[in-house]
C-alpha cells in the first residue's frame, strides 16, 4: 500500500515539473523575440525631420572631392563637368630667383636715341692733359631721308638768322649741328635737299653728299658747276672747309686761307665712317680748360675715330650741337649764335 502511494506521488511531481518547463520555455522564447524587435526598432529611429539617423562618419582618407552630378560648373576659371574630379593641392612657395642686371647700350653713352631707323649715340670727351673737351655723335641711318639741311625760318636767305635749337624744332630734327654759314660768303655752290640755290665758282674745298648718302670732297680749284652736280645725283653741297680726312687718312697739308687754320678754336666737324654711318664732332674752345683744336688736330681726331672722309664746317662761336632740344656743347660766346643754316637728323617715321 505504501509503495503505491509513493509511485502516485512521483508521478504527480513529474507532471508538475514538465508543466513548469513547458510554461517557462514559452516565456523565454517570447522574451527573446521581444528583445530582437526592440533592437530593430532602436536601429531605425525616425526623427522629427523625417530623416534616418546615420551614424556612419564621412571618410577623410582621400582629399579628392567630386562635384555634384547635376550640371557643369567652373573652377578656377576652367569649365568642368559634373563627373570631373577636382584635386586640391597644397600651395607651393617658390624661392625668388635673382638675375644679374643687364647693361643696355644706352648706358655706354651720355646721350642716346634709337628708334630702329635712326641711332644716335653721343659721348662727351674730356682730355685734361691737352685741355680739350669735345662731343662725339655717332649717327647711323636706315635711309638718307632722315638726313636734312635746315634754313633759318625754313627759307634760303642771306639775311635771315636763327639759332640751331629753333631750326631743329621747326624742322622736327632730334639732333642738329651748325652748318657752313653760307650767307657769310658771296661765292660757292650751295645745294640743299636736292635744290641748287647758289652756283658760283669757289676757291674752297666743297663737301658734297650723293643720293645714296655718301660724302665726297671736291678740291678747291676745280670749280664744279652746280647743275652738273645735280645731274650727278648730288643732294647736298657745303662750302666752308677745308677737307681734313680723305681716303681714311688725315690731310697732312691744307692750303692756308687764314691763320684760323693753324690756330686753336672751337670746331664743328662732319665725317663718314661707312654707308649711312656718320660722325659729328663739336670741339669746345677759347676756355682755359678747353682751348680748342687747329685743323690738323681735327684731322687726326677724325681719322682716329674711323672716318674715311671728314670736313670742317663753320666753327668758332658758331659751333653748336643740339640733341632733343638741348645744347650739349658749350658755345664759346656763352650762348648759341643765330646763323643761316644747319644740318638735322630726323627721327624714324618722319
Amino acid at each position: 500500500m505504501k509503495s503505491k502511494i509513493c509511485y502516485v506521488t512521483y508521478g504527480f511531481l513529474l507532471i508538475l515539473s514538465l508543466a513548469y518547463v513547458f510554461r517557462y520555455s514559452d516565456t523565454y522564447e517570447t522574451m527573446e523575440f521581444t528583445y530582437e524587435e526592440e533592437t530593430k526598432k532602436n536601429n531605425n529611429v525616425i526623427h522629427s525631420t523625417g530623416e534616418k539617423e546615420n551614424s556612419t562618419k564621412p571618410s577623410t582618407e582621400n582629399s579628392t572631392t567630386k562635384t555634384p552630378d547635376e550640371g557643369n560648373g567652373t573652377i578656377g576659371g576652367e569649365n568642368v563637368s559634373g563627373n570631373d574630379e577636382v584635386t586640391t593641392e597644397e600651395p607651393t612657395t617658390e624661392e625668388p630667383t635673382t638675375e644679374e642686371p643687364t647693361t643696355s647700350e644706352a648706358d655706354n653713352y651720355d646721350y642716346y636715341y634709337n628708334d630702329g631707323d635712326v641711332r644716335i649715340a653721343i659721348n662727351a670727351v674730356t682730355d685734361k692733359e691737352n685741355k680739350q673737351k669735345y662731343y662725339v655723335a655717332d649717327v647711323q641711318l636706315s635711309s638718307i631721308k632722315y638726313f636734312t639741311s635746315m634754313f633759318a625760318y625754313g627759307k634760303y636767305s642771306t639775311k635771315l638768322r636763327q639759332g640751331v635749337t629753333e631750326m631743329a624744332e621747326m624742322t622736327g630734327a632730334i639732333f642738329a649741328v651748325s652748318g657752313d654759314y653760307y650767307s657769310q660768303r658771296s661765292n660757292g655752290c650751295v645745294i640743299r635737299n636736292g635744290v641748287l640755290y647758289k652756283n658760283t665758282k669757289t676757291s674752297r674745298d666743297l663737301l658734297v653728299m650723293y643720293e645714296n648718302g655718301d660724302l665726297d670732297i671736291i678740291p678747291y680749284g676745280e670749280y664744279p658747276d652746280g647743275e652738273e652736280l645735280i645731274e650727278q645725283g648730288v643732294i647736298q653741297a657745303y662750302i666752308f672747309g677745308p677737307a681734313i680726312v680723305e681716303d681714311g687718312k688725315a690731310v697732312d697739308e691744307v692750303r692756308k686761307t687764314s691763320d684760323y687754320i693753324e690756330e686753336s678754336h672751337p670746331r664743328m666737324l662732319i665725317g663718314q665712317i661707312d654707308t649711312l654711318h656718320y660722325l659729328f664732332v663739336a670741339v669746345d674752345g677759347r676756355r682755359d680748360d678747353a682751348v680748342g683744336m687747329d685743323i690738323y688736330e681735327c684731322g687726326e681726331l677724325m681719322e682716329s675715330l674711323g672716318c674715311r672722309v671728314a670736313y670742317n664746317l663753320d666753327g668758332g662761336g658758331t659751333t653748336t650741337m643740339v640733341f632733343q632740344g638741348e645744347i650739349i656743347n658749350v658755345p664759346s660766346q656763352g650762348s648759341e649764335r643765330a646763323i643761316s643754316d644747319g644740318i638735322g637728323i630726323l627721327g624714324g617715321g618722319n
